[in-house]
């Protein structure tokens, strides 16, 4: 895992990353090389896109779905993504993990301007709503 605390007001963002392939050889894979990781959570690219729109830099930590790295656990025993180390979004620069999109979100805008400007809502969207349509698409995706 990412060593030390990261640095304050550039916070870590641990993601829920997938591979297409495995590169395993078995009957799905067939002879396909191992796939990149990539970010595969609507709640943790939802975050990511925000801070990146605000101009919070961010260190991206990919947890693979299929295997999950014992140091996270070990480091954030609610073991969910998105999960936040570091400010904004985090409880403070301790290097104590920080989980659940919304949490991170409203701590993010109370103690980042550029967060807090940055997500506003202006169209007739609710965060509510957001979300179950990208419950929906995350389901449709997966069939």
């Amino acid at each position: 895992g990412p060593e030390g605390n990261p640095i304050p007001g550039n916070p870590r963002i641990a993601v829920l990353a997938a591979r297409a392939s495995m590169g395993l050889g078995d009957d799905i894979d067939g002879d396909s090389k191992q796939g990149p990781l990539l970010t595969c959570c609507v709640y943790c690219v939802r975050l990511c896109l925000l801070f990146a729109e605000a101009g919070v830099k961010f260190e991206l930590v990919e947890i693979d779905r299929n295997c999950k790295q014992s140091w996270f656990r070990d480091a954030f025993p609610e073991f969910l993504t998105p999960a936040v180390q570091g400010t904004p979004g985090g409880g403070d620069d301790s290097g104590e993990w920080f989980g659940d999109s919304n949490r991170i979100l409203q701590r993010a805008r109370e103690t980042d301007d550029r967060v807090a400007t940055t997500a506003v809502i202006r169209g007739q969207m609710t965060l509510t709503t957001a979300a179950k349509l990208g419950e929906t698409l995350k389901a449709a995706l997966v069939c």
